[in-house]
Parts: structure tokens; C-alpha cells; sequence
């Protein structure tokens, strides 16, 4: 199958969701998608790409479907994650914005999205990454970045690229990141 992208404007994007190969056509050779400015896909010919949509208004990211379109992996793992805390707290209501997926009980707890938080050398090919607040530092080899913002506050990120990766110990991370919000 050979798609033809057409780009009228910056800020154009195209929803894929299976793997598509970069090709020439004649004298145009499409080698960079302008998606949006905060997110631009770099294509080489024979390539294989996932795009993901990543729009510049509101309405272009609506559904949690369309914030993870062109990667079913990660799909996949925001489901498995999503199903636990759905569970945990039936009250839960998930926001999606540009660049991520919010979780909120009254007050936001935790969130998800692409954000890079190690070399891109280092990085799995398909991921999440949970960022949780929780009032102490924890120390463990699965974060990957913690922070404090302002005293009695520390920023976490979690990489995770498995089901395997959601168990018992990040879902305890994830009770207190809620305790925690709801204070």
C-alpha cells in the first residue's frame, strides 16, 4: 500500500495505526513531516515509522485513542495501567491534553506521556512514562528521574515498557502519588 501525506499547513497531522515504509515518488521526496512544532517525525526512505498524531488545538487530541494512535504497544500499557487505577479509584476522571493524559480524584495524581526522561540511546523503542508526585524522595532502579519542585514535594518519572512492569510495588507508589493529591 502507498499512502500520498499532503501537508497544507503547519499543523497538519495524519492518524496511522499500522507501520508504514517511507518511498519516493517522482521528484518529491517527503523526508520531514511538519506534525506540529513540539513534535516533528525525521523520515529516510525504506524506513519504517509509526506516526503519532500530536495536534496544535484541543479538539485534535479529545480522545486518549487519538493521544496514543501509531503506537499500539504503548496503547496497550496506558490500557493495562488505566484498568488498575479505574479499579482502585472507581471515581477517576482522565483528562487528555497535548502532551499527556492526566489522572485526577478531585485533584490531579499522576499522569502519562512520551516524555523522554533518559538518552534517547537508552530508551526503549515502545513506552510510557508515569509521572507520579509523592511527598519523599524514593529510591529505586525503576525511576528514572525524581525531583523537588518545592520543599515537601518530589516529582517522579517512571519509565515502563512491559505489562510486567505495572505490579504491586508501582501501584503502591501510585496509592500514596493519590494520598498524597488528596491532602
Amino acid at each position: 500500500m502507498v499512502l500520498n501525506f499532503i501537508f497544507p499547513h503547519k499543523g497538519t497531522a495524519i492518524i496511522l495505526l499500522f507501520p508504514f515504509t517511507i518511498q519516493k515518488k517522482g521528484k518529491q521526496h517527503w523526508s520531514h513531516f511538519p506534525c506540529c512544532s513540539s513534535a516533528t517525525q525525521v523520515a529516510r526512505e525504506g524506513e519504517i515509522h509509526y506516526l503519532r498524531i500530536v495536534g496544535n488545538n484541543k479538539k485534535d487530541m479529545a480522545t486518549e485513542e487519538a493521544f496514543f494512535a501509531g503506537d499500539p504497544v504503548a496503547w496497550g500499557l496506558y490500557e493495562t495501567l488505566k484498568k488498575e487505577l479505574v479499579w482502585r479509584y472507581p471515581e477517576m476522571e482522565v483528562r487528555v491534553a497535548k502532551t499527556q493524559v492526566s489522572f485526577f480524584d478531585r485533584l490531579m495524581f499522576g499522569c502519562v506521556s512520551f516524555a523522554r526522561v533518559r538518552r534517547k540511546a537508552e530508551m526503549p523503542r515502545h513506552f510510557i512514562t508515569l509521572t507520579l508526585g509523592l511527598p519523599e524522595p524514593v529510591d529505586s532502579p525503576r525511576i528514572a528521574v525524581k525531583c523537588q519542585p518545592y520543599p515537601g514535594r518530589w516529582t517522579h518519572h517512571i519509565l515502563l515498557a512491559s505489562n510486567e512492569e505495572i505490579d504491586a510495588e508501582l501501584l503502591a507508589w501510585i496509592d500514596r502519588a493519590h494520598q498524597f493529591a488528596q491532602r
